[in-house]
């Protein structure tokens, strides 16, 4: 790309044209608009599809949801962009509050009864397992805890979200990792530990077939925060050799608003 013709690669064109159509639909205090997946981590193809979330207190009328999508298809067909709709955009495309709750409360991942099976289900390619409930709330933990843009919204709820969101994905891989190791208790894990167990199932799933995160330094830098925030409520502490475990407040097998009392 020429820098100093003032031209813009794809990618930016399209998320700038996102903000510009969505503008009108982040007005309401509480509502904010994130794009994630391929064009916010710079993977997306000529012809990726642009992954887009509405957060919102409640849920929006019928009209203005399908005027939405209407906005969104139309965004990818100004832009030649692939309409992807194994997940329909019903259900991907805007989450209320306490969809957001759910998912960062691991309402998707409740503790097995059997240290034989795993916490994280696999992902079956079935079009009525995409589009469940389940596997809605495991994308809006994934899409706030990925690399996203903000487009625009209530910024203080976006924060708000995004922290809360960092603290349940370092618990989520605590919890994980307790579960490999049960009938024994969790006693000392590394930040390593923690982003392995994320992108990699013990039987080897990994990518959309699992949890969807890859390695890299965003993740590490959002599991390190979340590690850190949970330290703060004595989720979990650090120790002076480096390796991290679980503090007095651990709660083992709980989501977000049990191990740390209420959802902040």
């Amino acid at each position: 790309m020429n820098t100093g013709s003032g031209t813009r690669s794809p990618d930016t064109q399209v998320v700038a044209a996102a903000v510009q159509n969505l503008a009108g639909y982040l007005t309401e205090p509480g509502r904010y608009g994130i794009a994630y997946g391929s064009h916010a981590s710079d993977t997306h193809g000529p012809h990726s599809d642009l992954d887009l979330l509405l957060v919102t207190p409640t849920w929006l009328a019928p009209e203005h949801a399908r005027d939405l999508q209407d906005t969104v298809i139309r965004l990818h067909q100004d832009h030649g962009l692939h309409l992807d709709t194994e997940v329909a955009y019903e259900v991907k495309l805007i989450a209320t509050h306490r969809d957001v709750q759910a998912a960062l409360d691991h309402a998707p991942f409740p503790c097995p009864s059997s240290p034989r099976r795993p916490l994280i289900p696999p992902v079956p390619c079935e079009t009525a397992y995409l589009n469940s409930p389940t596997f809605r709330l495991r994308l809006i933990l994934n899409a706030l805890t990925s690399p996203h843009v903000f487009l625009g919204g209530d910024l203080t709820t976006f924060t708000h979200h995004t922290q809360a969101a960092e603290s349940s994905l370092a618990l989520l891989a605590m919890r994980i990792l307790a579960h490999q190791q049960r009938p024994e208790p969790l006693t000392s894990f590394t930040l390593t530990d923690t982003l392995t167990v994320l992108v990699r199932s013990a039987d080897g799933a990994t990518g959309q077939d699992y949890l969807g995160y890859r390695p890299s330094h965003a993740l590490l830098g959002t599991l390190l925060r979340g590690l850190h925030r949970l330290a703060a409520s004595q989720v979990a502490v650090l120790g002076p050799e480096g390796r991290w475990r679980p503090g007095p407040a651990w709660p083992g097998a709980w989501g977000l608003h049990g191990a740390l009392g209420y959802w902040p």
